[in-house]
């Protein structure tokens, strides 16, 4: 049930709220979710809704590299604190 309101909560940053929010939400969701690969997974879909139009630093596939990144991040941190 968590994850699911965690999804809509994304979903919903992505269409109405500026990709830094998204992001921001995609990492709180990933610390607090073990094992959060979806973060992945909207990486590319925010790459291929809007990646003609966002090219940041002329890279093309920003979120997508952005999201693998932080992957092995995301895990690190959340192994080291305590909830």
């Amino acid at each position: 049930m968590r994850r699911l309101f965690f999804h809509i909560a994304i979903a919903f940053s992505f269409l109405y709220l500026p990709y830094p929010v998204t992001a921001l939400l995609l990492l709180a969701f990933g610390l607090s979710i073990g094992r959060f690969v979806d973060v992945v997974a909207w990486g590319l879909v925010t790459d291929i809704v809007y990646g003609t139009t966002v090219s940041i630093w002329g890279i093309p596939y920003f979120f997508s590299i952005l999201s693998i990144v932080l992957w092995p991040v995301i895990s690190t941190i959340r192994r080291r604190v305590s909830w």
